[in-house]
């Protein structure tokens, strides 16, 4: 209703996450973050750390024509490193996380807690020789044909396979014709 209304409510959630698998099923609530992100005029946000939550919040402050959901981890995350370049993308929808230069091999897209695992994932497979680049993105509709306007370099049309890393189901604008 908050939605249609474009009211402006800020709405936290808490203990999103799969590493939670000790609380139960309860605890994973991955299917409701797809209907929020399905919910037209509905801005949703699943920071990775710190620095990406104090831009969600500067964000949910600044929204005037709608509700925002911040969809927070109970367990502590890692700190990420980023330039500042990286700091203004993320308020863009998403950004390059790390990138190994040149030509990618593999794009990892993840959102939330699960950034710091693709980001072990990605160094593990660089060094195997794979060139991998890992996209942290908060709004999966940034790679949707639409979007790929915005000059955001996480949009940029690429040859390199995409895999998304992230609970829920696939109706949120990664591999779907949404």
């Amino acid at each position: 209703m908050a939605a249609l209304m474009k009211a402006r409510q800020i709405m936290v959630y808490t203990h999103d996450s799969i590493g939670l698998g000790e609380d139960g099923p309860t605890h994973q609530a991955v299917e409701q973050l797809a209907s929020l992100r399905l919910t037209p005029n509905f801005s949703t946000w699943r920071p990775c750390d710190q620095v990406e939550t104090a831009v969600a919040w500067r964000a949910a402050i600044e929204r005037q024509t709608g509700p925002t959901a911040l969809i927070l981890s109970r367990q502590n995350l890692a700190q990420m490193a980023r330039t500042p370049q990286q700091v203004d993308d993320i308020a863009r929808g998403g950004y390059v996380l790390k990138d190994a230069g040149g030509k990618p091999d593999l794009i990892l897209i993840a959102t939330g807690s699960e950034v710091e695992i693709t980001a072990l994932a990605a160094e593990k497979l660089l060094a195997k020789g794979v060139n991998v680049r890992v996209v942290s993105l908060r709004q999966p509709t940034c790679l949707m044909p639409r979007m790929r306007h915005t000059g955001n370099p996480c949009c940029r049309l690429t040859s390199a396979p995409a895999l998304p890393l992230r609970p829920g189901l696939p109706t949120t604008g990664i591999n779907t014709s949404a």
